[in-house]
């Protein structure tokens, strides 16, 4: 099932992915802000290697 098949207008289809990318890209922003920031504190950079 593709996203064109759910929504056969384009304008439905647009209003998806908009809403799709600005919640994927808030997720990411937080995650990047609070939960990496711990976790390279925690763990640090030189423990990758």
């Amino acid at each position: 099932m593709t996203a064109v098949a759910v929504f056969p207008l384009q304008d439905d289809l647009v209003n998806f992915f908009g809403k799709y990318y600005a919640i994927t890209g808030f997720a990411t922003m937080i995650i990047q802000l609070f939960i990496t920031s711990r976790l390279l504190s925690r763990f640090g950079v030189l423990s990758l290697y």
